[in-house]
């Protein structure tokens, strides 16, 4: 069993969003394994890179779309999205000491804040979407 698992609870019925939260999740677990099993520093940073990097793709291309749309609620979701960034890297910069017992926190941290995002404020924009009738395939930046 995976660290983090995709459920049908966790779509937003836009089918590239919910694609992309899936690679999310996937980085999630990577990161998860890394931490578990006694990987060095430098692939435990590297996991941790990999997840930052995943995850300001995903959050450019989701304002991008909402910016599109007119999104009435995309600076506050926008806000939301640069906590995270801000706080992953605190833990980043904590982790990097050889003593840091970061690493079990940083994980519960990010998926407890991947899954209430997804369902409260990533649903809202979805719904916001379905009211427009908007054809989300023409909205997305390509992927990485």
């Amino acid at each position: 069993m995976s660290f983090l698992e995709w459920t049908e609870e966790l779509s937003v019925q836009v089918p590239e969003m919910d694609r992309q939260h899936q690679d999310l999740i996937g980085v999630i677990n990577e990161l998860h394994d890394v931490m578990s099993d006694g990987k060095s520093l430098r692939e435990k940073s590297a996991a941790i890179s990999r997840l930052l990097k995943m995850a300001e793709w995903h959050f450019v291309n989701e304002e991008a779309m909402m910016y599109r749309i007119s999104y009435p609620q995309l600076q506050a979701h926008r806000t939301a999205h640069r906590r995270l960034i801000a706080r992953v890297l605190e833990y980043k910069s904590d982790f990097d000491h050889p003593d840091s017992a970061t690493g079990p926190e940083l994980l519960l941290f990010v998926k407890n804040w991947l899954i209430a995002h997804i369902q409260e404020a990533d649903r809202d924009y979805a719904q916001y979407v379905v009211r427009c009738h908007v054809d989300t395939q023409k909205l997305m930046v390509k992927t990485p």
